[in-house]
């Protein structure tokens, strides 16, 4: 289960018992767990009818030129308006696709699911759901235009003109030990039961230690950066000194409100929203040790874990797949919706360059992901995942997909 939108990382110098620091132990432990030296994620149909231009609009989001956000759309009056988009469905297929489709479709089979969702200004039933499912199962390559298939519906985005802003999230590697010591010190914690009151805030569990010694740690990470980020991203593995892996699940929130981390950086000044990514937030914490805390504790809220065997999974209990997931806002989308994606594809300088058209299905939820307006893209595992979730946070457009009534 996703927790927010960006990940942040930062990796704290403390004393090693060897020549090799906390920082790069752990650097290299989620480096060697997904060693890659493939190129960048492949990109499915890539738009060219933009040129961009250093004038181009700012987002709200994160104030900076070519952000992709564009204006001249006219405002919309409804959520979700019906669209028309000239594409050749079938180029969007892949054997990825298909096996998210495949298990989505049927968690969707369980009764206790509801028969209709109300998003919107549309009602939208599992009917619905799963045989868009289907179709992305069935459906051969070849020459298929998308709107032969599917009712396009366009969703208002950020700004009520179709702005959506995307970001992404990964699963990331963790080294830790089962048992503490003086680098190794930094519990993570299940969840406590039957707590009287209102769970700590994220200051009095790891600045206070007030969980400490009450039977709930799971394991201990070497710095509160990286313990941090595997919050973030709601579950990640955990690598053991023998080259063990644990899968950690989500395990419930201390219900305290979430507070960016990133935003407060950038909006501190601290930072600069064009760079805001994981490695210049966590260079910013590196640069200034004395100042983590004071970040980390920005944000009361905090996230405990379950260990589970299960691969990553999202909100409807499905495997998450790499670059097809998404988390998304229930209120508005469906889980188990099926959403084409026009997503921005950024250069080295942060930059929106062009758009790529990608499938998408809604299988996850986030505590930073509120409104129709932001999605999150799920982007795999490790190093690979780590580099396309870095620097996402630009504008595109979606649209939820229904299948024809013919």
């Amino acid at each position: 289960m996703r927790y927010t939108t960006q990940t942040f990382y930062f990796l704290m110098l403390l004393t090693a018992l060897s020549c090799k620091t906390a920082v790069e132990e752990a650097e290299s432990c989620e480096e060697h767990a997904l060693v890659d030296e493939s190129p960048p994620l492949p990109l499915k149909v890539l738009t060219k009818e933009f040129v961009f231009h250093d004038t181009m609009p700012i987002g709200r989001g994160y104030d900076f030129d070519r952000n992709g956000k564009l204006t001249t759309a006219k405002r919309m009056k409804k959520v979700f308006v019906k669209d028309k988009v000239d594409l050749d469905f079938s180029t969007l297929l892949d054997e990825d696709l298909r096996y998210a489709a495949k298990i989505c479709h049927k968690r969707l089979d369980n009764k206790k699911l509801k028969a209709e969702n109300k998003a919107g200004n549309l009602t939208i039933s599992k009917e619905q759901l799963q045989e868009n499912l289907a179709i992305i199962q069935q459906l051969k390559d070849g020459n298929t235009p998308l709107n032969e298939v599917f009712d396009t519906y366009k969703i208002w985005g950020e700004d009520k003109k179709g702005n959506m802003h995307f970001t992404a999230y990964y699963t990331p590697i963790l080294c830790a030990r089962e048992k503490p010591d003086s680098v190794y010190r930094f519990p993570l914690y299940r969840k406590p039961k039957n707590w009287k009151g209102k769970l700590p805030s994220r200051r009095e569990i790891d600045g206070e230690g007030v969980l400490k010694g009450k039977g709930l740690e799971i394991a201990y990470s070497n710095n509160l950066i990286d313990l941090y980020s595997l919050q973030i991203q709601g579950s990640g593995y955990l690598e053991y000194e023998d080259g063990r892996k644990e899968m950690l699940h989500y395990g419930g929130k201390n219900g305290h409100p979430y507070r960016s981390i990133g935003r407060y950086l950038v909006s501190s000044g601290r930072i600069s929203a064009r760079s805001a990514s994981l490695s210049t937030i966590k260079n910013y914490v590196k640069e200034n040790p004395d100042q983590m805390e004071n970040v980390l504790f920005h944000n009361p809220s905090y996230t405990f874990f379950n260990p589970d065997s299960r691969k990553p999974s999202g909100a409807m209990r499905t495997e998450l797949v790499g670059l097809h997931s998404v988390a998304v806002d229930r209120r508005y989308i469906p889980l188990g919706s099926l959403l084409l994606g026009k997503v921005p594809y950024i250069d080295r300088k942060n930059k929106v360059v062009r758009y790529e058209y990608r499938l998408l299905i809604a299988q996850d939820v986030g505590g930073a992901i509120k409104g129709a307006g932001h999605v999150d893209i799920y982007a795999g595992t490790g190093a690979k995942g780590k580099r396309y979730a870095d620097r996402m946070h630009h504008y595109g457009n979606l649209w939820l997909l229904i299948p024809k009534n013919n």
